[in-house]
């Protein structure tokens, strides 16, 4: 089967699309919220990166790549964590707990 040359432009224009990087932003969020844990990407070229951190939200780490993931715990019985990952300026997840030490686990997908 053969494929017009607009044909292969759209599927050329979908496959760089879903393989550029993208800016995320990870946010932690909560009432000043001591929290530990981690936050890594995966870019297109298919590198990786993780960093551990502890803090006091809110807090914002930046990552770029295709993937963005994060898992925070809160270090405290009280309050709530929320956690949320923006790709380019958009809300792509957010997940919360307010459960004594609850952890939180957000991804994206490509």
């Amino acid at each position: 089967m053969a494929i017009n040359r607009q044909e292969a432009e759209l599927m050329g224009q979908e496959t760089s699309s879903v393989s550029r990087d993208h800016q995320f932003t990870i946010t932690v969020a909560g009432p000043n919220a001591r929290f530990m844990g981690s936050y890594g990407s995966i870019t297109a070229s298919g590198q990786s990166s993780q960093k551990s951190v502890e803090g006091i939200a809110p807090e914002s780490y930046q990552v770029t790549g295709i993937i963005a993931s994060a898992t925070f715990q809160m270090t405290e019985e009280t309050g709530y964590l929320e956690v949320t990952i923006e790709r380019d300026g958009q809300i792509v997840a957010n997940e919360y707990t307010d459960a004594a030490y609850g952890c939180v686990s957000v991804s994206t997908s490509r």
